[in-house]
């Protein structure tokens, strides 16, 4: 029946549909059914024990907040989240703040990750690219933190990029991956060879000369890519420097001392055969010439070459730490401790 007005103290059954087109109060509503809202609804406090279905746009002019996780999902390839700040200023906007809240704040906890999923051909989820931040230092006169930046190769998650406090890392998980740099006309201008651990400028390759594969190779085929120079400017006779240096050791760092006939270093000079490039032409060589110890390193100065035929140089001129030049000789003479002279010849 029609009424203009009434007041119920009990339950209201209604087997069809109930109208109002004014304003329903009421304390509570508890509805088991559905809601179908064709226009705006105004609530001020909502609490939703169950799913919400929307099909259209969701309104919220505050904030939202979610003790758990939220599920965006479309069918296609619509923008699934979209931060959109109208702010006329000059300050920063929008902003996508992650904030690990922790109570009890420890070196290396984890502060957050962002994660790429997908499903692998066998159906598996699979976390494929990874951006992993850490605290390395939660002191909090010297905090620091990390970034990683992860990829999935050959089955397993590696750092290709880590930031690690006053560091940073390529390859940090020490992969066979290569690191390359392109520049506007060489596709290798700086490669890191992972697998070979070598640095090549411009060949893009590791090749063997001089019978093994040297840690940095400059290979190219002009004069400009086939070449290196080290220039210094100063208002001074200072010059620019190349500088060999030997020791003992084991370790890098040392600094155990070498002895008499030691060979510091070696300068040489090798061709193609047709098979590798491996064969000496000459070489420089520079060896130690007497007993070393602090501040005193006596040297001589060898100069080789390689004869017709054969394929290692043959010494054929040496300059003796206290001054003696021997052509075609090693016979020390003159003696060390005369006037510096020359010997031709002789064994």
């Amino acid at each position: 029946s029609k009424a203009d007005g009434g007041t119920f103290d009990g339950n209201v059954t209604m087997a069809g549909t109930l109208g109002v087109t004014g304003v329903l109060t009421g304390t509570s509503l508890d509805i088991s059914g559905d809601i179908d809202v064709d226009g705006t609804t105004n609530l001020d406090i909502v609490d939703i024990d169950g799913a919400v279905d929307m099909a259209s746009t969701l309104q919220v002019d505050g904030a939202i907040t979610s003790s758990s996780g939220m599920v965006i999902t479309t069918a296609d390839n619509t923008d699934q989240l979209i931060l959109k700040s109208t702010d006329a200023d000059a300050n920063v906007g929008p902003v996508l703040r992650l904030n690990r809240d922790s109570g009890s704040p420890a070196d290396s906890d984890l502060l957050g990750s962002i994660i790429f999923q997908a499903d692998d051909d066998g159906g598996n989820t699979i976390n494929f690219v990874e951006i992993i931040t850490q605290m390395e230092d939660a002191s909090a006169d010297s905090r620091s933190a990390d970034l990683f930046l992860m990829t999935r190769t050959n089955g397993s998650l590696i750092s290709r990029i880590g930031m690690i406090d006053s560091t940073t890392v390529i390859n940090d998980s020490g992969a066979d991956i290569d690191f390359r740099v392109e520049s506007n006309l060489q596709a290798n201008m700086l490669l890191v060879d992972a697998g070979e651990d070598i640095v090549s400028i411009v060949g893009g390759g590791s090749h063997t000369v001089g019978s093994f594969k040297n840690t940095l190779q400059i290979e190219g085929t002009t004069g400009q890519t086939s070449s290196m120079s080290i220039t210094r400017n100063t208002a001074g006779t200072s010059p620019p420097y190349l500088q060999f240096a030997k020791t003992r050791g084991s370790s890098v760092g040392s600094n155990t001392i070498v002895q008499n006939g030691d060979t510091l270093g070696i300068i040489t000079f090798c061709g193609a055969d047709g098979t590798n490039r491996d064969t000496n032409a000459a070489q420089i060589v520079v060896e130690v010439d007497g007993f070393t110890g602090e501040n005193d390193m006596p040297g001589r100065l060898i100069f080789k070459t390689t004869k017709d035929g054969e394929s290692s140089p043959t010494e054929w001129m040496r300059i003796k730490g206290y001054g003696a030049l021997l052509i075609g000789s090693t016979n020390a003479s003159p003696a060390e401790g005369s006037t510096a002279g020359t010997r031709i010849g002789g064994v």
